[in-house]
């Protein structure tokens, strides 16, 4: 009876002891500069980049919060368990998605970490979070970051022009009476698609070439009816086509450009650019993996050329202004806005068509591989266009082409 008097004695006084010990001392939660610490330590000292940007907000998130991108399936939604910080890591700042970043989420309570693959930016409880520029280069949403040279865009406005001074001025247009038209088919409201989409209207508009514009609630089946309706139309002969947009690509292979919620894929496009032989179609692409286009549509014999702004393994790029600080190139075009590669692309359209000594060797050119001019323009703006490029000039995407006819 003593002995068991002795263990009940002993455990009342562990016991309270214990209560003591947490009193003084309690468990203590996870600050967000803990959290953060964690993370740099923890993920992005062991991952491979250029530049980095760790995005986050000052608060946690609480229990039952969902995290979630575009095209991801409902069971692979995220649903935190418990009150948690939510880090957006992405190691391809200013690149076009899909690109390679991480979601990392860190338990408030014990530090415990959690990472995922992430394509898109994180859309949090339905909202999305970091995807407009002026949010994305908010310095006071950003956590941590590191650049081997500062590349965040001088000009963050979608308008934007430049000068044609010095040009021979042409008084004719490319569109009078020639069947050529276009479709614009942006697929994002975001500020630099929409300065893409403004600048090849403007140079269609300016050419008197008629434009159909579609927008991202239009969705792929809108650009395939677009394509439909001008292979009917008697009034168009050479279709051009203008795609940007986030791209990317399935576990078949085959590539896509993202239509608002909608996927327009390259084998699809492939479909709806099938003769009749009577109708030439030429395609441009400024989306990430967008040179995955180029090997549906090689084999085409009415589409007369694809140029796209990157590999089909590379991303695309978003204005991105790096001042040659560090290990980069410097951009030679750092007043632009929209995409890298359109913003040039367009510009050296603008200065071509405008320079008559130009235009006569394009035309003779034209003349020689019976092909409409507007071809033969593309191909001199496309090769011009690798110097305003930013992210080609230093390596980090490599602009594609396809010509079904002989060049120069």
């Amino acid at each position: 009876m003593k002995i068991k008097k002795i263990i009940i004695l002993a455990t009342i006084i562990f016991s309270l002891m214990l209560l003591i010990v947490s009193c003084i001392n309690p468990t203590k939660d996870f600050t967000l500069e803990e959290a953060k610490q964690k993370v740099i330590d923890d993920v992005i000292s062991n991952a491979s980049y250029l530049n980095v940007i760790m995005f986050g907000k000052t608060s946690p998130f609480a229990k039952d919060t969902t995290i979630t991108e575009l095209f991801r399936s409902a069971d692979d939604e995220i649903k935190l368990t418990e009150e948690s910080y939510i880090f957006w890591v992405d190691y391809f700042p200013g690149a076009r998605y899909t690109h390679n970043s991480e979601i990392v989420v860190i338990s408030r309570k014990t530090g415990y970490i959690k990472k995922y693959d992430w394509k898109f930016w994180p859309a949090i409880n339905g909202v999305d979070y970091w995807k407009d520029r002026s949010e994305y280069w908010d310095e006071s949403q950003w956590r941590y970051s590191y650049f081997v040279s500062p590349v965040k865009p001088i000009n963050l406005s979608p308008d934007y022009s430049f000068s044609l001074e010095g040009i021979n001025y042409r008084e004719t247009s490319l569109g009078s009476g020639t069947g050529e038209a276009a479709i614009v088919v942006r697929g994002d409201d975001e500020d630099g698609f929409l300065a893409d989409e403004n600048h090849m209207k403007d140079f269609y508009e300016d050419q008197d070439i008629p434009v159909t514009a579609i927008h991202p609630t239009d969705g792929a089946s809108g650009v395939i009816d677009a394509i439909n309706n001008l292979k009917e139309s008697p009034d168009a002969d050479d279709i051009s086509i203008y795609i940007t947009g986030h791209g990317g690509k399935e576990d078949n292979g085959d590539r896509f450009v993202a239509i608002g919620n909608t996927k327009l894929s390259a084998s699809r496009l492939k479909q709806a650019l099938t003769p009749p032989a009577t109708k030439t179609f030429k395609v441009i692409i400024d989306a990430c993996y967008s040179g995955g286009f180029i090997s549906y549509l090689d084999d085409l014999l009415n589409v007369v050329c694809v140029h796209t702004a990157a590999a089909s393994d590379q991303y695309s790029y978003s204005d991105w202004d790096p001042t040659g600080a560090g290990t980069l190139t410097a951009d030679p075009n750092a007043s632009d806005t929209g995409g890298e590669w359109t913003s040039g692309f367009y510009e050296d359209l603008e200065i071509l068509v405008n320079d008559v000594e130009q235009m006569i060797l394009i035309e003779l050119e034209a003349i020689m591989y019976d092909v409409p001019v507007i071809a033969v323009l593309y191909d001199k703006a496309k090769d011009s266009a690798k110097d305003k490029d930013a992210a080609y000039l230093n390596g980090l995407t490599s602009p594609q082409d396809f010509n079904n006819y002989p060049l120069f």
